[in-house]
C-alpha cells in the first residue's frame, strides 16, 4: 500500500506553477516554493524576483526600496547592491569559501582558510587572484 500525508498535494508542482497562502504569494522555483508578492491590509507590498538556481536577485517594496543581488557560476553571492546606495562585494576560495569581503562604506576584511580574520599582507601570501570563467 501506498500513502500520502493529508496536507500534501495530490500532483507534486511544476517549475513556474503559482500558489496564494493568505497575504503570500508564491512560484514554483528550482524545487522549492519561494515567495513572489506579500501585501497586508495596510497596503504594504513586496515583490521578490530569483535566478534559476532559486537565489533572490532583486527585491522591491511599497515604500521605493530595492535590492539586487549577483551570484557566481557556483550559487555565491558576489555583489549587493540597494537602492539607498549601499554595496557589498564578496570573494571566495575554490571550495566557496568566503575569503574577501568589501562593502561601499570603505570597511574591508579578508579571512583564512579557516575562516578567520586576517590582514590584508596575510591574505596576499595565502591567496592569489584567478581568472573567472564565463
Amino acid at each position: 500500500m501506498k500513502y500520502r500525508l493529508k496536507n500534501q498535494p495530490k500532483e507534486k508542482p511544476k517549475e513556474g506553477d503559482k500558489k496564494q497562502e493568505g497575504k503570500f504569494e508564491y512560484t514554483f522555483i528550482a524545487g522549492e516554493w519561494r515567495v513572489t508578492h506579500y501585501k497586508n491590509s495596510d497596503g504594504y507590498e513586496s515583490w521578490y524576483e530569483y535566478d534559476e538556481q532559486s537565489k533572490e536577485v532583486h527585491y522591491q517594496n511599497s515604500d521605493g526600496y530595492e535590492s539586487w543581488r549577483e551570484y557566481d557560476e557556483k550559487g555565491n553571492q558576489v555583489h549587493y547592491k540597494n537602492s539607498n546606495g549601499y554595496e557589498s562585494w564578496y570573494g571566495y576560495d575554490e571550495q566557496s569559501k568566503e575569503v574577501h569581503y568589501k562593502n561601499s562604506n570603505g570597511y574591508e576584511e579578508w579571512y583564512n582558510e579557516e575562516g578567520k580574520a586576517i590582514t590584508k599582507e596575510e591574505f596576499e601570501e595565502l591567496y592569489e587572484e584567478v581568472e573567472e570563467k564565463e
